[in-house]
């Protein structure tokens, strides 16, 4: 897969939870172009994500940002059956990246690092699920820690800001 199809695997595989957050997500989802957000429920878990639909928003993911807000992520669709290919460019926190289809989590990468300042993209590593995928959820590493292969996801219908 081409680089420019690689999604940046960066909104902390973080679940932008409660709606009590949405102010902070607001300024976020301005200052990033996405205008797009929704509800993700794992569990007894709701995050509050930004949605990456197009081909540059998932390219560019949470990269260049700081940091997110704990309970905040981001959702990227993809078409049913796919296995992209993600890497931390310009990442400044960890993620985990939760790989979904039809509903369930069918593989978790965790805890991925951000990469040495300095390492040339053709150095990063890529992260791909081990199964076609629908979703891939990105959120703060660690949020996963509690999340299991089978476990059923919820995504609620997006509202546009």
């Amino acid at each position: 897969m081409t680089l420019g199809l690689l999604a940046v695997v960066v909104f902390a595989g973080v679940s932008l939870q409660s709606n009590r957050k949405n102010n902070a997500l607001v300024s976020q989802v301005t200052t990033t172009s996405l205008k797009e957000i929704t509800a993700v429920t794992v569990g007894s878990n709701i995050y509050t994500v930004e949605v990456a639909r197009s081909v540059e928003d998932q390219a560019r993911g949470l990269s260049n940002r700081d940091s997110m807000p704990v309970n905040h992520g981001m959702l990227f669709p993809f078409p049913p059956s796919s296995q992209p290919n993600f890497w931390m460019k310009d990442m400044r926190f960890s993620l985990d990246i939760i790989w979904i289809s039809n509903n369930k989590i069918v593989d978790i990468s965790r805890h991925l690092p951000i990469p040495a300042p300095g390492t040339p993209p053709e150095k990063l590593p890529t992260y791909t699920p081990s199964q076609g995928i629908d979703n891939v959820l990105e959120l703060n590493a660690g949020q996963a820690d509690q999340f299991q292969v089978g476990q059923s996801v919820k995504i609620s219908t997006s509202q546009s800001l």
